[in-house]
């Protein structure tokens, strides 16, 4: 169910969707086969079920705040916490742990560390200090 609501939910983003819904020539049912065509096997029944009562009840486009909402009951539940650390330059498996460590003992929760690359944060060259 929780892949299935992402997998809603990133669909019904899409502007080509979005578009059509609340559109007269479309109906339900037509939404329901788009979608859950769309989805294949990422969307089990319930997850069909379930798109199926938002679109009964001209629910559709709130898919992506419901499963988002959704996202973060579950964090609180699990007590975990997505990071994302941005460095200039790739981190060390040793360095990905200790942030990791330090960041689930500052917050009480499990950490799930996301890494990024950004080499712009060591600055462009015109703002180094000159040396002559």
């Amino acid at each position: 169910m929780v892949r299935g609501l992402a997998t809603g939910a990133s669909i019904i983003s899409d502007p080509r969707v979005r578009a059509l819904i609340g559109n007269p020539g479309v109906s339900n049912a037509q939404l329901i086969e788009l979608i859950t065509a769309v989805a294949g096997k990422r969307l089990d029944g319930e997850g069909r079920n379930f798109i199926a009562t938002l679109a009964a009840n001209r629910r559709l486009g709130f898919l992506p705040e419901i499963a988002a909402r959704f996202e973060q009951l579950r964090a609180e539940a699990e007590r975990t916490v997505d990071v994302t650390v941005t460095s200039a330059v790739k981190l060390s498996r040793e360095q990905q742990q200790q942030y990791t460590a330090a960041l689930a003992k500052r917050l009480d929760r499990e950490v799930r560390l996301n890494c990024q690359i950004d080499p712009g944060l060591l600055g462009a060259p015109w703002c180094a200090p000159a040396i002559w």
